[in-house]
């Protein structure tokens, strides 16, 4: 198994300071080794035809605006065959 992770966010408790985030977010990606290679491709297709060159972010789809393109996106997403895990403080 494979696991691709990210985070949002910063893992400061002191709330009341300036620049710390309210929410500490990972989501790890889980893909199985014989699917790896299939997955990655597929996604990186996902990746090119709605991000270009750069990385997969949801702050790249014009800020809050913008829901029917995120609904798209993820109904898109769906029919890549993965698992997810998050973890949210």
């Amino acid at each position: 198994m494979y696991a691709f992770i990210d985070e949002h966010g910063n893992s400061s408790l002191a709330l009341d300071k300036k620049g710390t985030s309210s929410h500490f977010i990972i989501v790890a990606i889980i893909v199985s080794e014989d699917d790896k290679d299939i997955r990655i491709n597929r996604i990186d297709e996902f990746r090119k035809k709605y991000f270009q060159a750069g990385e997969i972010k949801s702050n790249n789809i014009n800020k809050r605006s913008n829901h029917f393109r995120r609904k798209k996106l993820l109904e898109e997403l769906e029919d890549i065959d993965f698992s997810y895990h998050v973890f949210i403080v």
